[in-house]
């Protein structure tokens, strides 16, 4: 499992990606001052440097049939959790502290510019 390390994310061999139809899809940090790109998945392991002040990352995923699946990651006190938010489910947010929920509404609706409803 990603582990949030003082300002990197880290993934394992694997996590993100495991062909090359499922590298290169793009992974964000959300901050209070907006939605920044910060890499792509790989199937090697690697890390990530996070901007200041990183809410939560999301790791965007696209299916075969086009359904997205949000791989969203946050620290809990010293731990890393991660919750999937998913197309198909009208994507309904999973319980996650009111600041990380924001970030990911924001995410959804203003950035993939996905209605509201």
């Amino acid at each position: 499992m990603a582990r949030i390390v003082q300002d990197k994310i880290c993934f394992s061999f694997h996590e993100t990606a495991g062909s090359k139809r499922t590298e290169g899809f793009p992974i964000y940090a959300i901050t209070p001052l907006g939605i920044k790109r910060i890499g792509k998945t790989r199937k090697r392991a690697f890390c990530l440097q996070l901007p200041e002040n990183t809410i939560c990352v999301i790791r965007y995923y696209e299916s075969n049939k086009g359904y997205i699946t949000l791989y969203v990651y946050y620290r809990e006190g010293e731990h890393t959790k991660m919750v999937r938010v998913y197309e198909t489910t009208d994507f309904q947010i999973p319980p996650v502290p009111e600041e990380v929920r924001d970030a990911i509404r924001n995410f959804i609706f203003n950035y993939l510019g996905i209605p509201e409803g």
